[in-house]
């Protein structure tokens, strides 16, 4: 913005209009005129500094998605500048004056009417976007739920998808403490004006602090994210997390805006807004998990190291591939349980760690880049939950039925194991390819491509959980 012209959040609802007109009259007094009203941003033009008065009144018969005003409306602009008010700026039924008399005449004396306008204004403009959102982060909140429930120890130990889970809910609460803010208002103001009195006092200030803790949960979130893809290989997925929402804000205040300016109809331009905001916010909750699950050679890069390639060949056809191949420390491998490892094997070591404020995992694997290796596959995880009933939630989810396809699409845990010593539960698969286990501390999951002797469960559990 130039110095003549600068923008500014506005934290104010429709009814919220004595707060507005006295924002607006202290920003005159610092020369700074209301230029043009919007959603979240409000523009000013510099001006001589100076007493200038304001009022803000709703009309219920424009709407945002208007492509001009009605001729309704401007009977009422006209009525109100016959009264010395001149119109500053308007948005959807707000309507905010200017005072262009000494003296003005007042445009809303009738509490009853007054009530009856912005009851109807914020019905169409408030309480719909506002009823849209809770919709949209209900649905964003429904899907973290599934990932925490199909795989509930990588979902708590990655900050980001705590944040991100977090941002949800505050903004889901925002929304919901807003709108309930708002029905309790109507409803007091309705009992005042029928005994005569004057609509009730809304709280500003607890909005305008309800707003910046939700700026706060949004720099808390970035935080999360830095702590998981703070690499130059995944900026761009930073990027999109945190672009994506206000994109979806973008896309849809754009298309909005194409079909006003081409003159739509009022209830074509609010159809295809809602259908836009629907699609996008979906397609932006169910892309991250995907993006996410494709970005993890960025995330390994904190480690400060690349992956070697080797070249091997499909068995049984002419398709070739480079494989990663990583030779990273772990604390258990195939040779330690009895396995012959030789180089045509190609054999890649590969660990992980995620910490966050409720969880740290580390995750190790090892298996042959070679196809025609008879070498096994290995994988393991050890989980470490300091809280008692996070760390019982955790592994009811892991080894319920329905969550079997959590890791590495196996059977369920349905059969009762040997306990190893120090181990409070145990369950295994039918085949005992697999293992879960739980201790005092955490959780340690073991999958293997063959079937594991509990000679070799004890000597993974033992290892990992000092690996933890």
């Amino acid at each position: 913005m130039s110095r003549d012209r600068k923008r500014a959040l506005n934290w104010y609802q429709i009814n919220d209009s004595e707060a507005i007109a006295r924002h607006l009259e202290r920003m005159a007094e610092r020369g700074w005129l209301l230029e043009k009203a919007g959603s979240t941003l409000w523009t000013y033009r510099r001006g001589e500094p100076g007493p200038v008065k304001y009022t803000a009144t709703c009309f219920p018969e424009a709407s945002v998605f208007d492509a001009a005003p009605t001729p309704d409306q401007e009977t009422y602009a006209d009525y109100c500048r016959a009264g010395g008010w001149e119109l500053a700026a308007a948005y959807g039924p707000l309507q905010i004056f200017r005072a262009v008399t000494p003296d003005p005449t007042p445009i809303e004396t009738d509490e009853r009417f007054k009530l009856d306008a912005v009851r109807r204004s914020m019905g169409k403009s408030f309480v719909f976007s506002y009823g849209l959102l809770l919709a949209s982060m209900g649905l964003n909140l429904w899907l973290r739920a599934e990932s925490f429930r199909r795989d509930p120890l990588e979902f708590i130990s990655r900050s980001s998808n705590l944040s991100l889970t977090l941002l949800l809910a505050g903004m889901a609460v925002y929304c919901g403490a807003f709108l309930a803010d708002y029905f309790i208002w109507l409803f007091r103001s309705s009992r005042a004006v029928e005994r005569g009195g004057a609509c009730a006092r809304v709280h500003t200030r607890a909005r305008l602090w309800m707003g910046w803790a939700l700026m706060a949960l949004c720099a808390l979130t970035l935080l999360g994210y830095l702590e998981d893809y703070a690499v130059p290989g995944a900026r761009w997925i930073l990027l999109y997390a945190f672009g994506g929402v206000l994109l979806v804000l973008a896309a849809s205040r754009g298309v909005m805006g194409l079909l006003k300016g081409r003159g739509c109809r009022r209830g074509t331009t609010r159809t295809a807004f809602v259908v836009t905001v629907a699609a996008l916010s979906v397609l932006y909750a169910a892309s991250l998990p995907f993006l996410l699950l494709g970005t993890q050679r960025a995330r390994f890069l904190r480690m400060d190291r690349e992956p070697a390639y080797v070249h091997t060949n499909h068995p049984g056809s002419a398709v070739s591939y480079d494989m990663e191949v990583y030779r990273d420390p772990l604390p258990i491998t195939l040779e330690a349980l009895g396995f012959e490892v030789t180089e045509e094997d190609q054999c890649s070591y590969r660990a992980k760690t995620d910490r966050s404020l409720l969880a740290a995992r580390t995750v190790c694997s090892q298996g042959p880049a070679e196809w025609s290796s008879d070498l096994p596959d290995l994988r393991y995880e050890a989980c470490r939950i300091p809280w008692g009933w996070l760390r019982q939630l955790c592994w009811n989810l892991t080894v319920a039925p329905e969550n079997s396809a959590a890791h590495y699409y196996g059977p369920d845990y349905a059969f009762p194991a040997e306990l190893p010593e120090g181990a409070l539960e145990a369950r295994r698969t039918e085949n005992g390819g697999r293992y879960a286990l739980l201790d005092r501390e955490g959780i340690v999951l073991i999958c293997g491509s063959w079937d594991l002797t509990q000679a070799q469960v004890e000597t993974i559990w033992e290892n990992a959980r000092t690996f933890r």
